[in-house]
């Protein structure tokens, strides 16, 4: 009797939770293409341009792995509400995807100090060279360690519940699978690691700051010398076109045309040089934009799942929702941070020109210039 109740409740549990169902489905989806497309466009095309696009790479690897066992977590949660299959798994999926969820939002903390100092500080010392791989080393590795208490403090609880006046027994993946002196320890463990995700967020967020307003006073200034510029180049346009008619009255034969040829030529190469510097001004302003939108989402997407984890702490009976619809929304929230793992390749294939055009190469016969 247990047994059929159980499937009936399991069925019925199943059936309420589709729309989120569907939202894991399309963020697993969207995350492993997406960041699988990153991946291979820098591997096969973009060796040669980790300058300032090291963690990017890094970054996707990341966003794929946490994207992927997060998902599929939810996802056999969501199948089998009240009988998951494994406590390995549910062990194994709970370590996998914090590790990698935590080492991804690290990294975008990492990419802010890394454009913090090369456009706030650009004459001062710069992370590259060995250093960048040193303290991806050391984030990794921090992750990985500091995730361990995953592997005890997660796995199937045995709970009895009631179904139709009927007692049903449910194993869910969770944390809280331990007992005895381990319940303070996880208490402890998990408020440090939400001060450490508020604080990354605190601090992520304070290096762009800096950066916002240096890109904004460097728009400002080219605004200005654009306007003064056009003022400018039609003086400066009269002004050699008479000097030119000086020239040709006061000079004659090959003297004075190598005078005119040599003016025109400084002129010339000016003007590329200008053009040039502006160009890449413009792209290295679009592709720190670029990471202060992602910074931006990262905080966004994760947020609302903060704030319910303290909501869910303070009241256990938070998630008994009779109403589907409300259900749907405050889990999906809960998993809103899936978002900032799927969200980025957009990002890097909207503002990244160079990427667009790699990437149009990678999956076409076209040479992109």
């Amino acid at each position: 009797m247990d047994g059929n109740l159980t499937s009936e409740w399991e069925q019925y549990l199943i059936l309420r939770r589709t729309p989120y169902t569907t939202y894991l489905f399309i963020c697993l989806v969207i995350g492993i293409g997406g960041n699988g497309v990153v991946i291979l466009t820098y591997l096969v095309k973009m060796r040669d341009n980790l300058e300032q696009r090291f963690f990017i790479p890094h970054l996707a690897v990341m966003d794929l792995l946490a994207c992927a066992s997060a998902a599929i977590l939810c996802l056999l949660s969501n199948f089998y509400p009240l009988r998951f299959p494994s406590d390995s798994l549910c062990r194994f999926f709970w370590y996998t995807s914090w590790t990698s969820s935590a080492i991804s939002t690290l990294i975008l903390l990492l990419i802010a100090i890394q454009r913090y100092l090369s456009v706030c500080k650009p004459h001062g010392p710069q992370m590259s060279g060995k250093w960048r791989y040193i303290v991806y080393g050391l984030t990794v590795v921090t992750c990985m360690l500091l995730a361990i208490p995953f592997v005890y403090l997660t796995g199937n609880i045995k709970i009895s519940q009631v179904y139709k006046g009927e007692n049903v027994t449910a194993y869910y993946c969770s944390t809280g699978a331990t007992e005895g002196g381990w319940r303070e320890f996880e208490t402890v463990y998990f408020i440090c690691l939400f001060l450490i995700g508020v604080s990354n967020i605190l601090v992520t967020m304070g290096f762009y700051v800096p950066i916002g307003l240096t890109i904004y006073r460097t728009f400002n200034k080219q605004h200005h010398q654009k306007l003064n510029n056009h003022t400018g180049e039609e003086s400066v346009d009269v002004d050699s076109s008479v000097d030119g008619r000086q020239i040709s009255e006061v000079f004659s034969g090959d003297s004075s045309k190598s005078r005119k040829s040599s003016l025109c030529n400084s002129k010339s190469l000016s003007i590329v040089s200008k053009k040039s510097l502006k160009k890449r001004t413009k792209a290295k302003n679009r592709f720190t934009l670029m990471l202060m939108l992602i910074a931006l989402i990262y905080v966004l997407s994760n947020v609302p799942t903060l704030a319910l984890i303290v909501i869910w702490k303070d009241d256990p009976e938070f998630w008994s929702v009779e109403d589907d619809v409300k259900l749907n929304l405050i889990i999906i929230l809960r998993r809103l941070f899936l978002v900032n793992n799927i969200v980025n390749p957009f990002l890097y294939g909207y503002f990244d020109l160079k990427f667009r055009c790699k990437l149009v190469e990678l999956f076409s016969c076209k040479s992109c210039r």
